[in-house]
């Protein structure tokens, strides 16, 4: 749209997220690492058609793209926003945390050091400096947007498909770290669950819903 790629999960309606009986959230995609919470099926399922589809998937950044929103844009390939766009991940500032295979989207795409910064700081960045950390590949005035990404996917469309498949998966597949087991993933995971049913949570949401400043207390 005109004012946002994706500004991420509906705040509010955070408190209502439930997870089901197993622990795993609704929806989780197969392959997932057990019980990697804050995937609802709706948005787990996008985030798994885009990372399946054997071509090249553009982002065409206009505008916030915060939260889910800006998980959404680095599960694409290659990202191109506008001279205007935004970018951020917020849960520190909602007293909650990540998925670990989310943070683990980001480490790959943006390293350790700027994934750090990005989710303990909670900051918005203005897209020049979302450039420099590596959320965007290029950055084009507003009004180039469309014009400049079609000419690109179809320079893409243009090279052998067996070529764009291979590539795809092979990049996809050596990105998966192997030294997390499935304790790891439980413990990781708890640790999200136990901070999203957190009193510092509900504060987070009803502090941004009352537009003032959290007073976290630690548990």
């Amino acid at each position: 749209g005109e004012k946002a790629f994706s500004a991420g999960f509906d705040i509010g309606a955070i408190p209502a997220m439930t997870r089901s009986e197993s622990g795993d959230p609704p929806g989780d995609p197969p392959g997932d690492p057990p019980g990697d919470p804050l995937q609802e099926d709706a948005l787990g399922a996008v985030f798994e058609s885009i990372s399946e589809y054997p071509y090249p998937v553009i982002a065409m950044l206009n505008g916030y793209t915060f939260g889910a929103g800006c998980e959404l844009a680095i599960t694409c390939d290659i990202r191109i926003a506008t001279d205007t766009a935004k970018m951020g991940m917020p849960p520190v500032r909602l007293g909650i945390l990540y998925a670990p295979t989310a943070i683990l989207k980001f480490i790959n795409t943006v390293g350790v050091v700027n994934t750090k910064e990005i989710f303990l700081t909670g900051r918005n960045y203005d897209v020049n400096r979302a450039k420099e950390m590596g959320l965007v590949n290029y950055v084009v005035p507003k009004d180039e947007l469309k014009e400049f990404t079609y000419d690109m996917a179809r320079e893409i469309s243009e090279n052998a498909p067996l070529s764009l498949r291979g590539f795809k998966k092979i990049i996809q597949t050596v990105q998966k770290y192997p030294g997390v087991n499935e304790e790891d993933w439980k413990m990781m995971n708890e640790m999200v669950t136990n901070a999203f049913n957190s009193e510092d949570a509900g504060e987070g949401v009803m502090a941004f819903l009352g537009k003032r400043k959290a007073i976290f207390k630690g548990k």
